[in-house]
C-alpha cells in the first residue's frame, strides 16, 4: 500500500481552513484527502493551534 506525505501547500491550506472553522470532514473534501489523515495531521502538529510552519 501506497501513501504520500502532505505537501507543504497542503499544510498551509489546512492551516488557513482550520482558522476559518472548517471541521475535519470539510478540508477532507477541499484537500482531497481522507479525514483521518486531516485529523492525524491537525493532531501530531499542533501545539495549542496547528501551524504549518512546525509541520
Amino acid at each position: 500500500m501506497s501513501y504520500s506525505h502532505l505537501t507543504t501547500f497542503e499544510r498551509g491550506r489546512l492551516e488557513a481552513l482550520q482558522k476559518l472553522g472548517w471541521s475535519t470532514r470539510q478540508m477532507e473534501k477541499q484537500l482531497n484527502r481522507h479525514h483521518s489523515t486531516i485529523a492525524r495531521e491537525l493532531k501530531r502538529n499542533s501545539i495549542k493551534k496547528y501551524a504549518s510552519e512546525v509541520a
